[in-house]
């Protein structure tokens, strides 16, 4: 049984396969709980297997993430998901490919934080680890252990800032760069 969920918060879309919720006009129905399993404190949502989309103001899509699973806290600002495949975008096509085994999006600063050691790939080669990445809108900050590789030189460092293409990238703390011969 496939039901799609479809909820709607300013620039964020989520899209989830479960047959137990329904979405009507933004208003989300969950099957009714027992006396019982109200008392026990919840998430407003939890789900097993979703994507999450977010876009600008134009609607154009910026990143993408699907996850093993998605918890929503009860006011809604908080987006916890695990095991997380995600994906920046660059003029409509996916461009950096992220890993991580977990992510919040914090709906009130529209910002996603991925952490537990996150890895980090663009098109052209270039790869990246670190404990913590965050990004909004386009810019794009890590944390804790990074070390970025691409042809001929690695760079390691404490804290890494830039746009989330990597085309202008800023390193910070105990920065080495070791070159390779080509």
């Amino acid at each position: 049984m496939g039901a799609i969920v479809c909820m709607h918060w300013r620039g964020l879309a989520i899209g989830v396969a479960a047959g137990a919720l329904v979405c009507w006009g933004g208003l989300l129905l969950l099957p009714r709980a027992s006396a019982e399993a109200q008392t026990v404190p919840v998430p407003f949502v939890d789900v097993e297997g979703t994507r999450l989309t977010g876009v600008d103001d134009a609607g154009r899509k910026q990143w993408e993430m699907q996850a093993a699973s998605l918890q929503i806290d009860r006011d809604r600002s908080t987006i916890v998901l695990t095991d997380v495949t995600g994906w920046l975008f660059r003029g409509g096509a996916r461009y950096l490919q992220l890993h991580a085994p977990r992510a919040a999006y914090v709906t009130l600063t529209k910002t996603v934080e991925l952490s537990g050691g996150v890895t980090g790939s663009a098109p052209d080669g270039r790869a990246f680890t670190a404990d913590r990445v965050q990004w909004k809108g386009t810019q794009l900050t890590a944390a804790g252990g990074i070390v970025l590789t691409q042809v001929g030189m690695t760079v390691r460092a404490d804290q890494m800032s830039g746009d989330a293409a990597l085309d202008s990238v800023t390193f910070e703390g105990h920065v080495a760069i070791t070159f390779a011969p080509q």
